[in-house]
């Protein structure tokens, strides 16, 4: 295919594969560069993946939008780790999802290239995750707040400690209850008898030692 003035391309073809350029003459100057997600491409370098007839020297308009989304899509899979790599996993991960279910029913092999990206995030979010936790119980241990160890104590008489120790709070501190088992269904009676009242922060999730950081809202 040629551009006027600016670049010729020849293509060869392997029935069933997709192939690159074979050359690519510069006939006058070069291509102004687009520039995307901080990528720079040049127009020619759309046109490497196609899929040609062993005869066609010039390609039609879909495999030109073939050559082109399979361009941007690695630019977006790129883009999207290191969006990641920047501390954003969450949201490169909603780019790169938005993306394979564009691509997925008519560009099968650039979705998973996605799909491969979001897999990438998800792992790096974990660890985010994880590392924030780790923040957080670490500042927890180094503030005034009481540790409340439940652990010994019955059930019940857990309860009645654990809603003891809130009704003490003054507005604007909090204590750190541990717990031998998820303390989650505690969260849904504290959100059903003290709603907007309280905070609520996990600091250690299992599987021996549940941390939770509760305290009393600020007053208004």
């Amino acid at each position: 295919m040629g551009f006027p003035g600016a670049v010729g391309i020849d293509f060869v073809h392997t029935p069933g594969r997709s192939v690159g350029c074979t050359r690519i003459s510069m006939r006058a100057g070069r291509i102004p560069p687009m520039h995307v997600a901080n990528s720079r491409v040049h127009t020619a370098d759309c046109m490497r993946r196609v899929k040609l007839s062993p005869d066609m020297m010039e390609p039609s308009p879909e495999v030109v939008t073939a050559a082109v989304v399979d361009a941007l899509t690695r630019i977006l899979a790129h883009t999207c780790r290191e969006l990641g790599k920047a501390g954003h996993p969450s949201t490169a991960a909603q780019l790169a999802a938005e993306g394979w279910s564009l691509l997925r029913d008519d560009y099968p092999d650039d979705a998973e290239r996605l799909n491969g990206a979001m897999h990438f995030l998800s792992r790096m979010e974990q660890k985010l995750e994880a590392e924030q936790r780790q923040a957080q119980m670490e500042a927890a241990m180094h503030t005034e707040d009481r540790i409340i160890d439940v652990r010994p104590e019955t059930p019940r008489v857990r309860h009645e400690i654990i809603f003891d120790q809130f009704a003490a709070l003054a507005p604007g501190t909090a204590y750190v209850l541990v717990n031998d088992h998820d303390p989650k269904p505690l969260w849904y009676q504290f959100d059903a008898e003290h709603k907007g009242e309280f905070t609520w922060d996990a600091l250690e999730e299992g599987p021996e030692v549940w941390r939770v950081r509760i305290g009393r809202t600020a007053a208004r």
